[in-house]
C-alpha cells in the first residue's frame, strides 16, 4: 500500500494540470522533474510555519482534491478506506477561503520576521519601520471603516 506522500507525488507527476499556480508564477510540471510539494508540518517553535504550512497546503488544493477523485475511483480495499478517511477530514471551499485570507495576513508577518532575521544586527531602525508598515496594514485607514464580524456555527 503507498503512503500518502507517494500518492500525492504521483498525482502531481501524472496530472500537473491539477496546480493551483498563482498568477504569474511559472507551473512546475512535476512529471519533467524530480520537484513535487509536500506538506509542511506546522512547528510551534517555528516562526512562521503556521503560514508555510498553509501556503503550501493551498498550492496542494488542486492535488489533493484530484487524489480524492482518483482514490474514489480505485477499487482496491486500501484506496477506498483511504478515500473515505480522505473525505472525513476534506477541508471545505470555506475553510480554503478562511486559509486564504489567513495566509495573505500572515505573509506580511512572514517578510517582516525573514528581513528582520536576515539583518546581522537588528536595530531600533530596522525594527521600527517594519512594524509600522505592518500596523498600517493591519489597521483600518480611517475611523468611518464599520465592519462586523459574524461568527458561524456548524
Amino acid at each position: 500500500m503507498p503512503k500518502q506522500s507517494e500518492r500525492l507525488e504521483k498525482i502531481q507527476k501524472d496530472h500537473p494540470s491539477f496546480a493551483n499556480n498563482e498568477e504569474g508564477e511559472e507551473p512546475v510540471d512535476a512529471s519533467k522533474t524530480s520537484k513535487y510539494l509536500n506538506t509542511i508540518a506546522d512547528v510551534s517553535t517555528r516562526w512562521n510555519s503556521s503560514y508555510l504550512a498553509w501556503n503550501r497546503l493551498i498550492k496542494l488544493k488542486g492535488y489533493i482534491k484530484g487524489l480524492l477523485n482518483h482514490l474514489e475511483l480505485e477499487s482496491d480495499p486500501d484506496s477506498q478506506k483511504d478515500a473515505k478517511r480522505l473525505r472525513n477530514i476534506m477541508i471545505t471551499e470555506n475553510e480554503w477561503s478562511l486559509i486564504l485570507d489567513l495566509t495573505e495576513v500572515l505573509s506580511h508577518f512572514a517578510d517582516a520576521t525573514n528581513y528582520l532575521g536576515g539583518c546581522k544586527y537588528c536595530t531600533y531602525s530596522s525594527m521600527n519601520p517594519t512594524i509600522t508598515e505592518i500596523m498600517k496594514w493591519i489597521r483600518p485607514s480611517s475611523s468611518n471603516n464599520n465592519f462586523t464580524v459574524v461568527f458561524q456555527s456548524d
